[in-house]
């Protein structure tokens, strides 16, 4: 069995400026009036955009940016031993163990979205991608029999999760909270919040694609931002475009996957299975906050357009883009994701907007 990451983190930083999600041009030649920085974190890539008349503060913002990345990761990594998640999933079955206030704030908001979701979302899914070969695990040398995934199964379940006021507690012993698919969404946030606070007006962070924008890059303008083609992802299907205080996240099958026998497997689990994810290419959200376009864009990729419409009822500010991974493609949307999205010219007559998924 193969794991693959597609790209190096180094490589993706390099083209933070030219795919998706990133950074499209801003009428023409505007591009070039844009200064960028770009950094590893959290183990991805991050990059802080602003205008050009912006750029003397970039240092500033990034430094705060990726102190902030930082402090989040010791604390909500699998891999730092000392921080909250680590020891958490250390201490599981053998009682509470003390939090801190953002650990508590993401681990909470992961609850909402797993009880919004009937499960699809579940922040103790560790066991079963750890046994798809995920999060620095050995890979298997086949695919996972039935026995194996109910047995890791019964060490998933967000109902045994219980949080405190300052604590929390893993009910069994070899259960693991994995933040993964929520907290870059909370760094994107806290890197907007910190740069706020320092004054910056006009910028845009991008965390892994996971992205919130603050003002205009040109005059008042939207921010523009490219979504990917899950199917060529050196292209897009079209671009948004983002005012201020907006936030874009993505789940796709073509970022991180296993391959076996000749066959890819994307990393996003269905903690209702044990088992990836199959006939979803990729799910875009556009949201008021970094956490909810993040967090939320899995349990909707896992759930699929159809099975999706209680999840976008219960959040009736959540924009989405889903493009099922079927001939021949259609892109299906909210009608308030359409309002903000321009396709490209060959997938213009792909759309399928459908306003019962919020009435």
């Amino acid at each position: 069995m193969k794991h693959s990451t597609r790209h190096g983190i180094r490589g993706r930083i390099g083209a933070v400026a030219c795919v998706c999600l990133a950074l499209l041009t801003v009428g023409g030649c505007r591009e070039k009036e844009l200064a960028r920085s770009a950094w590893e974190t959290m183990g991805t890539f991050a990059g802080i955009t602003a205008p050009a008349d912006e750029a003397a503060r970039l240092a500033e913002y990034t430094a705060a940016a990726r102190a902030a990345c930082g402090e989040i990761e010791e604390q909500m990594s699998l891999f730092k031993p000392d921080g909250d998640i680590a020891r958490l999933n250390r201490s599981a079955g053998a009682g509470v163990v003390t939090m801190a206030t953002r650990t508590l704030a993401v681990l909470r908001e992961a609850l909402r979205y797993s009880e919004a979701s009937d499960g699809a979302f579940d922040p103790t899914i560790a066991p079963v991608v750890r046994l798809w070969g995920f999060n620095n695990s050995r890979a298997p040398e086949q695919l996972p029999d039935r026995a194996a995934i109910s047995n890791a199964l019964t060490l998933v379940g967000w109902r045994r999760l219980a949080l405190g006021n300052d604590t929390a507690a893993l009910a069994l012993p070899g259960m693991s909270v994995d933040l993964g698919g929520i907290a870059k969404g909370y760094a994107v946030d806290a890197c907007y919040d910190r740069l706020r606070a320092m004054g910056a007006t006009n910028f845009m962070v991008n965390l892994g694609g996971n992205i919130r924008v603050g003002g205009s890059p040109w005059r008042g303008e939207p921010w523009t931002i490219g979504v990917r083609n899950p199917f060529k992802t050196d292209e897009v299907l079209g671009t948004i475009r983002l005012t201020n205080g907006m936030a874009v996240g993505t789940s796709g099958n073509y970022e991180r996957f296993v391959t076996v026998a000749g066959r890819k497997y994307a990393h996003i689990m269905d903690p209702r299975t044990g088992c990836p994810v199959e006939g979803m290419a990729g799910v875009t959200l556009v949201a008021t906050n970094g956490i909810q376009s993040d967090g939320l864009s899995k349990p909707l990729f896992i759930l699929g357009p159809d099975d999706s419409k209680h999840v976008l009822k219960r959040f009736p500010s959540l924009e989405a883009l889903f493009v099922p991974d079927r001939q021949p493609v259609r892109l299906r949307m909210t009608p308030g994701f359409r309002a903000i999205f321009t396709p490209a010219p060959e997938w213009a007559d792909r759309e399928e907007p459908i306003a019962a998924w919020k009435q």
